[in-house]
């Protein structure tokens, strides 16, 4: 989390997508998980799912320009100016403590949070526009609404896991290259060579 004194990344190799691996991983660990909505998390026990905003903003970032009729990019351009208003709201509170920081995420952000999840409501009940692009973003929220509203009661929580995208991102950018190391083995030199590029990665999140 942002708040840690010293932050730390690990990558390693898994030969497969599914839950056992986050599970063998994270065995004895009880808490909360900042994640994506990855579903393979759940078989994770003992642990509580604090999901990623900045996700769901994607999804309706993506729907408010892409999508099919008007009505449906301008509900989009709606929801996306509230999840922008919290981003806004999260970086004002920078350097608050914890606690100070859930006071005014309860003052503040959780209104927003309220309207996106009565707008993602009315959209559902409405089939002009619970269709294509828009019914992919509001269905992810709604199914992961609890998730997404964990950072508001616990101001050691992110509102989004960016930290851990960055910390991953010369992987993503380089994933191509990876496709061609050949065995488990070449998977995992290949996380070696790239811990020159993590440290320089995690400098800058400091």
């Amino acid at each position: 989390i942002e708040e840690a004194a010293h932050k730390i990344c690990v990558v390693f190799y898994c030969p497969g997508r599914g839950g056992v691996f986050p599970a063998d991983f994270l065995r004895g660990f009880i808490g909360k998980l900042i994640t994506d909505a990855y579903q393979a998390y759940n078989y994770v026990p003992y642990c509580i799912r604090c999901l990623c905003n900045s996700h769901s903003r994607r999804n309706f970032f993506t729907a408010a320009i892409c999508g099919i009729t008007h009505l449906r990019r301008s509900k989009a351009k709606d929801i996306v100016a509230l999840f922008d208003k919290i981003f806004e709201y999260e970086r004002s509170f920078k350097g608050k403590t914890p606690a100070e920081k859930e006071i005014l995420r309860q003052e503040l952000v959780k209104p927003l949070m309220d309207e996106i999840g009565r707008l993602c409501r009315e959209i559902q009940s409405d089939p002009r526009l619970y269709a294509g692009k828009l019914k992919k973003a509001v269905f992810y929220f709604l199914h992961n609404e609890q998730g997404l509203r964990r950072f508001l009661d616990d101001g050691l929580i992110p509102a989004s896991n960016n930290l851990a995208e960055r910390m991953v991102k010369p992987f993503a950018l380089l994933r191509s290259v990876s496709l061609f190391w050949a065995s488990p083995t070449g998977a995992d030199d290949c996380s070696v060579l790239m811990r020159s590029e993590e440290r320089r990665v995690g400098k800058e999140c400091r």
